[in-house]
């Protein structure tokens, strides 16, 4: 039998905030005939927000909606919400679920017609939460090269998480999992290596850091974090165009993201990174950026929003 190499999360708060209403999740309903169910017309964001000594804490809200609001604009829609609206409602909408930690998910999209174009279709907007459990069951997770292609720069809008732009990463996922791996590493058109299917890559080979180009990837909020807190330590990052023997030579590899936060790769294919273990590096970013995102670092308290 296949190991399980991803957890299941389930949806289980009691409360969700759609079009301006707090509603109970089962009645937060989609019409089958719903514009962005079949075209993929719509945007969101992944948020953690963390258990803090002073309480409850979104992280880097401000960062994502900012995002959230350029990818709405990317596909023509005009979200009849504010940055700060939809700030309240998300720290209401934590409160009335009674989470301390978890995940929230900013959600836009097309209702209405059908045909291509979305013009004349009605936004609708929602915020969702849930408790987060760690997003892989081992602390090293095994990679696999994908031979489906990211995304190419000129086909979409850059630096925006429009949905349909995830097909490709479900099938990298899919190929990943019957291949036997935790996780794809997709390249680009001309066989540079990208990111994972929802976030970024990291490599290190004596002790500097190196990850791909942001014009070939999505400049995610928490590899911008990474690379501050690199900064910080005195380690040295460069953004650079990396090759697959490059990165399979590397003394660590690790992803980042809002859910797999900071995440080692033990192997690439069959090739074993540098112990097969989390290394030095990895493990200071991550061990900093866990006091980051609890609060624990006063310099970065700014990236927290209070609930």
């Amino acid at each position: 039998m296949q190991k399980k190499l991803h957890r299941t999360v389930v949806a289980k708060a009691k409360t969700v905030w759609m079009d301006g209403r707090y509603l109970p999740l089962k009645k937060a309903q989609v019409p089958v005939l719903t514009h962005s169910l079949h075209y993929g017309s719509a945007v969101y964001e992944g948020v953690r927000f963390y258990k803090t000594k002073s309480g409850t804490a979104i992280f880097r809200l401000d960062d994502h909606l900012t995002r959230f609001l350029r990818s709405a604009r990317a596909i023509g829609m005009h979200l009849p919400y504010s940055k700060a609206e939809l700030t309240r409602a998300a720290i209401t909408l934590i409160k009335k679920n009674g989470l301390r930690d978890g995940y929230l998910r900013p959600l836009a999209f097309y209702g209405g017609q059908m045909g291509m174009s979305p013009v004349d279709c009605p936004v609708r907007v929602v915020l969702a939460v849930w408790s987060w459990p760690q997003h892989f069951e081992t602390k090293a997770i095994t990679a696999h090269v994908s031979p489906f292609r990211w995304r190419d720069p000129k086909s979409i809008v850059f630096d925006t998480k429009v949905a349909g732009y995830y097909a490709t990463s479900i099938l990298a996922t899919l190929e990943a999992k019957k291949s036997g791996f935790d996780e794809a590493i997709l390249l680009d058109g001309n066989g540079y290596v990208t990111e994972g299917p929802v976030e970024n890559l990291f490599m290190v080979k004596n002790g500097r850091l190196a990850t791909p180009r942001a014009a070939g990837v999505l400049p995610g909020v928490t590899r911008d974090t990474i690379m501050r807190l690199a900064k910080v330590k005195g380690l040295t990052v460069t953004e650079k165009n990396i090759t697959v023997a490059e990165l399979k030579k590397a003394d660590e590899v690790f992803f980042c993201g809002t859910a797999v936060e900071v995440t080692p790769v033990s192997h690439i294919d069959k090739k074993k990174i540098g112990s097969g273990q989390a290394g030095a590096v990895t493990m200071l970013l991550e061990d900093n950026y866990r006091k980051v995102v609890h609060g624990e670092e006063q310099r970065f308290k700014k990236w927290l929003t209070d609930v």
